[in-house]
């Protein structure tokens, strides 16, 4: 999984621990949570998220692994489909994948910006709606 940390953005480590707070109390759910000028958007995963991958013939073992790893694989997507949802007002910090909850917890951690003052120019550019 990639990780995120444009303009040298480093959230205080008051945030990082709500954060990571945040994330171990997540199973299987899907939400935001706004901390001041922060957003953290999470997607638990469950058994029903990852039902497609479940071999009956497998060991549990087997399917645990392999439930656990098209979670992780598909946080990819689910987090780039965040960044186009926010970023008319947020910038990325960080993403990734956690083990907690029962498949992991893909995650992402923005923070809001004033863009009152930067041309429309480059804000498209920054969306990829017009290319250098």
């Amino acid at each position: 999984m990639r990780k995120a940390n444009p303009e040298g953005t480093k959230p205080p480590h008051e945030i990082w621990e709500w954060v990571w707070n945040t994330l171990e109390e997540i199973s299987d759910e899907i939400g935001t949570e706004k901390n001041g000028k922060y957003l953290l958007v999470y997607e638990g995963w469950s058994g029903l998220c990852v039902s497609e991958v479940f071999d009956s013939i497998k060991s549990d073992e087997e399917n645990e692994d392999a439930c656990y790893k098209f979670a992780e694989e598909q946080s990819g997507e689910v987090i780039e489909e965040w960044i186009k949802k926010y970023q008319d007002h947020y910038s990325l910090i960080d993403c990734g994948h956690e083990s907690t909850g029962p498949y992991g917890v893909t995650w992402a951690l923005f923070k809001e910006y004033n863009d009152k003052n930067i041309p429309k120019w480059q804000k498209d550019l920054a969306r990829g709606r017009i290319r250098k």
